[in-house]
């Protein structure tokens, strides 16, 4: 599976979208037991928002399992965010960073 890369940032900016077409940001999480396609749906949906030039923020809280991050490496342009281990303070870290917006 190829992941789509974040736009070029030399790309010429959009025009400001009027009032009746701006989209309220999206939060896609994915709960539950492994196996059952999660992440492969997560990747699509990662793919189709950077293909309408919508800015993500991947994030994959699998520290065992990082499917997500293993196809956005962590320090790369656009690459997934994880916290630093599977301590709750270091998870609660995690979370307040990536409410912050897209990372393109």
């Amino acid at each position: 599976m190829n992941a789509i890369p974040p736009k070029p940032e030399t790309e010429k900016p959009k025009p400001e979208p009027k009032a009746s077409q701006v989209r309220a940001p999206v939060l896609a999480t994915r709960l539950g037991r492994g196996r059952l396609g999660g992440s492969t749906m997560c990747d699509l949906l990662v793919q189709r928002a950077r293909l309408a030039h919508r800015a993500v923020t991947v994030a994959d809280g699998d520290l065992l399992n990082s499917t997500l991050a293993g196809l956005y490496p962590p320090g790369s342009p656009g690459g997934a965010s994880q916290p630093k281990s599977a301590q709750p303070a270091h998870i609660g870290e995690a979370l307040v960073g990536f409410r912050g917006g897209g990372s393109e």
